[in-house]
C-alpha cells in the first residue's frame, strides 16, 4: 500500500506498507491462475474441452534427475489434463527415478532403484477410462541395459530383467464383475537360460482364458555379455474392436521388426499399463550405492500408449484374428471367450459352477445353485533374515500375495510370481495367497 502527498512537481512525502515475504497463493490445477481468481480452480483447461490427439499417455523422462516415476511428466491426453494427484503410477513412491533422460530400473549410475533386490516390483498406471475402440499401441523403449553382474563373482539368474504389461482391467486382482479383467499381454527383456539375453512375448494371467494366443514366443538376442547400449523398441498392439493383438520388437528404431506373439485374440478393452523388474530368488542387481557407479540396470527412455486409429499412423499394421477363430453357436461370442460355445443362450459362467449367468440366480457364487469345491492355494513358505521377509511358493495361476497388519484389512501386493520379498519393519505382519 502506498500513500503520498505531493506538490505540482510531484515532490512530497510518501508512506509505503509492504509485506516482508511474498504472500502465498494457491493454484490447485497448476494453470498459472490463483484459485481466488480462477473460475475453474480444479480444471487446468478452464472449461475448454481438450482436443483428442489419440496419444493417451506419453512420457520421455526429460524431467530433472531424481524425479520419481509417479510424478514424471506425462503429456498424453489422458494425463496432461489431470491434476498431479491423478497422474501417479501406483506403488511408485520408492522409485524408480529419472536418471539422465531415462527411468532407471536397478543400479544405474545415479538415482538407483534399489527395491529391485527385494523381489518383483510392479508399477501400474490406470488410463482415465476404459478403451474399447480403436487400435492401441503400448510401447516402451529400452535405451541400454547391463545384467552381466560384472560387479560380482556370480552371474545373473535366468529370468532376471525388465517387463512391460498391458491389461484389460485395473490391477492385479480379478474383477468379479468382468471375467479376465486382470488379463493382458506382456513382453520380457531378460537373461536367458544359456547365459545370454532374450525377449519373450506372452499373455498375462493366461489361466483366466479371455486373452488367448498360441503360446510364449522367445527370441535370442545373441548378447553373450548380457549388456548393450543398442536401443530396443517393444510394442504390444491391440485392436479392441476385434480383440486381435500381437507383440513385436525392433533394434533399429523401427525400421525392421521381429514378431513375438502374432496370433493373439480376446483383447477387447484396455484399462491399465504396468512396468516391472524381474528378480529371481537369490539374485541381486547390485550393492554399491555410490554416485557415479553402476551395477546391473535397465534404462527405459520412453513409455507411451497411442490410439493409432485416431492418429492415423499407418506404419503399424492392424492386428488380425487367427484363421481358426470360430463361433460355434453363432451368438456373437468367439469360442475362446464363450463359456458355453455350443449354447447360443449362454456365454458366461463367472463362478465356474457349470450354470450360465442367464440361468444362475447368483453367478458370483459357485454355491448357488450348485456346490463347487474352492480352488486350493499352493503351500506358502516364509523366511526372514532379520532385514527382510521372503515368501516362496509353487507358482499357481490366479493366486497373489496379500498382506495385513490386523488380519482384517488385506492389501494386494500385486505379485503372482514366487518369490516375494519386502523389508522387515517394526510390528507384526501377516501374509496369504489368495485369488480374490
Amino acid at each position: 500500500m502506498h500513500f503520498s502527498l505531493q506538490d505540482s512537481n510531484a515532490v512530497g512525502a510518501e508512506i509505503n506498507f509492504f509485506t516482508q515475504n511474498e504472500s502465498p497463493t494457491v493454484d490447485t490445477d497448476s494453470d498459472g491462475i490463483p484459485d481466488f481468481a480462477d473460475d475453474y480452480p480444479t480444471d487446468p483447461n478452464n472449461g475448454v474441452t481438450p482436443t483428442d490427439t489419440g496419444v493417451l499417455s506419453s512420457s520421455v523422462f526429460d524431467d530433472a534427475d531424481g524425479t520419481l516415476l509417479n510424478v514424471a511428466a506425462d503429456t498424453g491426453d489422458d494425463f496432461v489434463n489431470l491434476l498431479a494427484s491423478q497422474k501417479i503410477w501406483q506403488s511408485a513412491q520408492n522409485g524408480p527415478y529419472v536418471d539422465s533422460g531415462n527411468i532407471g530400473i536397478g543400479y544405474t549410475e545415479n538415482n538407483k532403484f534399489t527395491d529391485v533386490n527385494a523381489g518383483n516390483k510392479f508399477r501400474t498406471k490406470w488410463l482415465k477410462q476404459e478403451v474399447t475402440t480403436g487400435v492401441i499401441v503400448y510401447e516402451t523403449v529400452v535405451s541400454a541395459y547391463d545384467l552381466s553382474k560384472s560387479w560380482d563373482a556370480g552371474s545373473s539368474a535366468a529370468g532376471k530383467g525388465y517387463r512391460m504389461i498391458l491389461k484389460r482391467g485395473n490391477g492385479g486382482s480379478s474383477d468379479p464383475t468382468s471375467a479376465g479383467a486382470r488379463q493382458g499381454a506382456a513382453i520380457n527383456l531378460q537373461v536367458s537360460a544359456n547365459g545370454g539375453m532374450e525377449i519373450q512375448g506372452q499373455t498375462w494371467f493366461t489361466g483366466d482364458a479371455v486373452v488367448s494366443f498360441g503360446g510364449n514366443v522367445t527370441v535370442d538376442l545373441n548378447e553373450a555379455d548380457q549388456a548393450s547400449d543398442t536401443s530396443i523398441t517393444m510394442q504390444i498392439v491391440v485392436d479392441t474392436d476385434t480383440g486381435a493383438w500381437y507383440s513385436r520388437f525392433s533394434t533399429d528404431g523401427g525400421s525392421t521388426w521381429t514378431d513375438l506373439v502374432n496370433d493373439g485374440s480376446g483383447f477387447d478393452k484396455i484399462r491399465s499399463l504396468q512396468i516391472a523388474n524381474r528378480t529371481p530368488a537369490g539374485d541381486s542387481w547390485g550393492t554399491d550405492t555410490t554416485a557415479g557407479v553402476a551395477s546391473d540396470f535397465v534404462k527405459v527412455s520412453s513409455i507411451s500408449v497411442t490410439n493409432i486409429t485416431t492418429t492415423g499412423d499407418a506404419s503399424v499394421p492392424t492386428p488380425s484374428l487367427p484363421a481358426d477363430i470360430t463361433d460355434s453357436d453363432s451368438d456373437g461370442i468367439y469360442d475362446y471367450a464363450d463359456d458355453f460355445p455350443n449354447d447360443a443362450t449362454e456365454n458366461t459362467d463367472a463362478d465356474g459352477d457349470g450354470v450360465g449367468a442367464n440361468a444362475d440366480p447368483d453367478d458370483n457364487d459357485p454355491n448357488v445353485p450348485n456346490a463347487q469345491a474352492p480352488s486350493v492355494a499352493p503351500a506358502l513358505s516364509i523366511s526372514s533374515d532379520g532385514a527382510s521377509v521372503t515368501l516362496t511358493w509353487e507358482d499357481a495361476s490366479g493366486f497373489e500375495v496379500h498382506s495385513s497388519s490386523d488380519l482384517s484389512t488385506w492389501t494386494n501386493e500385486g505379485d503372482s510370481e514366487s518369490p516375494y520379498t519386502e523389508s522387515q519393519g517394526a510390528g507384526g505382519k501377516f501374509f496369504k495367497l489368495a485369488n480374490e
